[in-house]
Order: structure tokens, then C-alpha cells, then sequence
């Protein structure tokens, strides 16, 4: 049967041009794998489990009608299932491009560079725990239906969580180059616990600031997000440098030192003289930092010769 010229259908296997080979393989071999049915049919039963545990300690705890509705249960199955048991799924995605003659090699020879490689794989995983975020907008809606939070907050919770996954996604990715599984764990968990104490002060103390002081405080979870994702993103580079142009001041060791000496104490320089406005004025100058040191070097290109002036006729 001839497809019509005006057909706009395209086959489910073709993916959009934009989104780069990493990415539409990466899709291809989620779409494939068991952990992405699995996943989303866990969350699902661990939310209603929570939801039902919810609606019964409310009406345990407090008297009230069924209508109550906390979240907290619902909210805290949310935050561990989306800040660290998926992030922590792509605990080795990294380690299977590695060595001679596997995946990095071949990519790095089609002339793909090493931030769409490491930035490819960081964007599947944040788009896939999108979807299941996005799955469970019922258990949302019925917090707000009976009363258990406003449109508002839910949607400034969703976005954090969003922010959150992504985030401790572009940490774990970029920790996996390293062989050594204990030292890959405690890079990870050094980096995360890091990642929270920067976004404490915005997170728990812009609340009683006002509409202005909250409106700086979600900046500022934005920008903590930013810099935490490219500092993970440059560390997945660093340790791939060797597989293609020498990268500047992309040394593992040297950015480790950066994000655990010279960061910290900048962000508290920044507090210390401008409070939420000051630190946010430092994490924009770590994030342009973080986004120079992991910027490729521009290639010099020769300039083509000039043409030649035509012969005499004879």
C-alpha cells in the first residue's frame, strides 16, 4: 500500500535529528530494557502504598475526615525514589564506553565530542525520570483535590524534584568513569552531600523572606542545580580527555580540588557579603567557571589559499 505525500506519521523507531546518536541510542536500549517497565510499575505501587498510608494517619493522628490528606509519606517515597534510587541505576554508565576498542572509541571517531557523549547519557536518564514524574501527576492532583497542598507549591515541589534528579544524575554519570567502585561511592556521596549544603540556605531559609526573598531563593535552587550538573558533566569528561584532543585545565585531581576547596569557599564569601544575593552572585560566577574549564579548546582550522589569478589566453 503507497503512503500518502501528506502523510505526517513517521515510524515509531525514528527519533528527531536534534537529539544526537547518544541520546537515540541511549533511548533505544531504555525503551528495550526490563528497568524501565520495572521502574515505572514499582513507583507506582510504592505511591499508592504511600498514598493509603497517608490518608490513614491522617485520620489516625489528627480525627479528621478521609478527606485529609498529608503527603508526607507520598512525598518522602518521591524524593527517594527520584533524588537517589534512580540516579543511582546509572551507577556504571559510564564504565561500559571505557577501554580499548569499546563504545568511546568508535563514538570519538565519528567525531562526536566527549560533552555529547557524557551529556547524552545525563539527558536520557533526566528524561526518563521526567516521564515517570510526569506518571504520577494523579497522586498529585489528588493531594490537591483534598487539601493537602496548594497549586502553587505543588508545582514549586514538582520543579525541585526535577531539578534534584537531574542534578544527582549528572553527578553519578560523571563519577562513573572512575574504575575503583569504593572510591566512585564515596565521590558520590561527597558530591551530594555538598550539593545539599549549598542548596540549604535557599531551600529551608528563603521561606520567611517574602515573595521577593522566595522568588531569589528558587533562582538561587536553580543555579545550585546548574553548577552541580556541569561540575558532574566535567568530571565524566576529564577522565575520557585522553580519547580525544587534550582538554584545558581538565584534570581529575584539579577538579576535585576546585569543587571541594576553591567552591565552597567562594559560595561562602558570597553569603557572607550579600547573604541569598551575594551567594547567587557567586554561583554564577562558579557556573560560567565550571563552564569554561569544561569547554573544548577551539580547533585551529588553515585558512584555504587564495585563488589564483586566471592564466593569459593565448
Amino acid at each position: 500500500m503507497r503512503q500518502s505525500p501528506y502523510s505526517t506519521a513517521q515510524p515509531v523507531a525514528e527519533f528527531p535529528e536534534w537529539l544526537g546518536p547518544v541520546c537515540v541510542r541511549e533511548l533505544r536500549r531504555s525503551l528495550r530494557a526490563p528497568f524501565f517497565i520495572a521502574g515505572f510499575v514499582i513507583l507506582h505501587v510504592c505511591a499508592l502504598l504511600a498514598a493509603l498510608v497517608d490518608s490513614g494517619l491522617s485520620v489516625l493522628l489528627s480525627g479528621a475526615k478521609v478527606s485529609a490528606f498529608s503527603g508526607g509519606m507520598l512525598a518522602a517515597v518521591s524524593f527517594l525514589a527520584f533524588v537517589f534510587i534512580l540516579p543511582l541505576g546509572q551507577f556504571r554508565s559510564l564504565q561500559c564506553e571505557l577501554g580499548p576498542g569499546r563504545n568511546a572509541e568508535l563514538l570519538v571517531t565519528s567525531r562526536l565530542g566527549l560533552q555529547e557523549i557524557v551529556g547524552g547519557r545525563i539527558l536520557v536518564a533526566t528524561g526518563f525520570a521526567a516521564t515517570l514524574l510526569v506518571s504520577m501527576l494523579p497522586y498529585s492532583l489528588l493531594r490537591y483535590f483534598l487539601g493537602g497542598i496548594e497549586p502553587v507549591d505543588l508545582l514549586i515541589e514538582t520543579v525541585r524534584l526535577f531539578l534534584a534528579n537531574a542534578t544527582m544524575n549528572a553527578i553519578v554519570i560523571g563519577a562513573s568513569v572512575f574504575g575503583n567502585v569504593v572510591g566512585r561511592a564515596a565521590l558520590i556521596a561527597v558530591l551530594a552531600a555538598e550539593y545539599f549544603i549549598f542548596l540549604a540556605p535557599y531551600r529551608f531559609f528563603g521561606a520567611s523572606l517574602g515573595f521577593t526573598g522566595q522568588a531569589i531563593s528558587f533562582a538561587g535552587e536553580i543555579l545550585v542545580a546548574v553548577l552541580f550538573a556541569m561540575i558532574g558533566l566535567d568530571l565524566g569528561v576529564s577522565k575520557m580527555r585522553h580519547l580525544d584532543v587534550p582538554y584545558r585545565f581538565l584534570d581529575p585531581g584539579t577538579l576535585l580540588v576546585i569543587a571541594f576547596l576553591f567552591y565552597p569557599l567562594l559560595y561562602s564569601v558570597g553569603f557572607a557579603m550579600g547573604s541569598h544575593v551575594g551567594g547567587i552572585v557567586s554561583l554564577a560566577l562558579m557556573a560560567f567557571l565550571a563552564w569554561m574549564i569544561g569547554a573544548p579548546p577551539r580547533k585551529k582550522q588553515l585558512k584555504p589559499a587564495a585563488p589564483r589569478p586566471p592564466l593569459p589566453s593565448a
